[in-house]
């Protein structure tokens, strides 16, 4: 709103500018000069009061609706809010009658003193925008709040703040669950995990090391058990073959 009145301002003050431009070059009388200038700052103030306090107004006045029908669901809403918005809604709805009013009898005043004869219209338009502005601006508000009821049917509050707390609580299990996934944190559960496989890869690594040694181990024991088999079966071949000899010698003494 601020940046609004601001831009209207310059707005504003770039055309008294140009006006004297074209006063000074087309050498207008000044008191006409005066009178646009006197015009232009009229229509601005009716356009400034017929829109910032009414806006204010009927804006505060929403605000109260959407906290009586929490109230009405059993939302818990902050009474000093309430009291606030009502308070600007009350305030601003003075302020609008009493700038529109002051507006009228001052335009009037104007016009009776024979200062700008645009006052008596500008008095007339400030009464007719008391009138006008906030019918349209209610029309507005009515409209809109048709529509939250509408709204509300469709996709009732209690709905609407269940699905919100779902969400939120989604959105914290999934906090939870990407900082327990996060590789980048030591701490994580999933860093802690990845220590424990690489520790467990390590074991198995060293296990089939061990494994292999044994078996390499194991394949040359049998190779020397089956040498030593040989030898001795070598060994008792030549000991039965002493063994006929000497028996023969025997039955050849026992012969002769």
């Amino acid at each position: 709103m601020r940046y609004i009145a601001f831009g209207l301002l310059a707005f504003l003050a770039l055309i008294i500018l140009a006006g004297y431009g074209a006063v000074s070059w087309v050498d207008i009388a000044t008191i006409q000069f005066m009178d646009w200038i006197m015009e232009l700052a009229i229509f601005g103030w009716l356009v400034t009061i017929t829109t910032v306090p009414w806006n204010v107004h009927f804006q505060a006045r929403e605000v109260v609706a959407e906290i009586n029908l929490s109230l009405e669901k059993g939302i818990p809403i902050d009474s000093e809010q309430r009291q606030y918005a009502v308070m600007v809604d009350r305030r601003s709805l003075w302020i609008a009658l009493a700038l529109h009013g002051v507006s009228a009898i001052g335009l009037f005043a104007l016009a009776w003193w024979h200062i700008s004869a645009i006052g008596y219209l500008g008095s007339l338009a400030a009464l007719l925008l008391t009138v006008l502005r906030p019918s349209i601006r209610a029309y507005a508000f009515l409209a809109r709040r048709l529509s939250m009821i509408q709204r509300q049917c469709k996709y009732p509050r209690e709905d609407v703040l269940e699905l919100r707390g779902r969400i939120a609580m989604q959105e914290k299990q999934t906090e939870s669950l990407m900082q327990r996934l996060n590789l980048d944190d030591p701490t994580a559960w999933i860093s802690e995990q990845q220590r424990q496989w690489e520790s467990i890869r390590q074991d198995l690594n060293r296990m089939m090391t061990a494994l292999e040694t044994l078996k390499v181990n194991n394949q040359v024991e049998h190779q020397q058990l089956a040498r030593d088999t040989e030898s001795a079966i070598a060994n008792l071949s030549e000991d039965a073959q002493f063994l006929n000899q000497v028996r023969e010698l025997i039955r050849f003494v026992k012969t002769a």
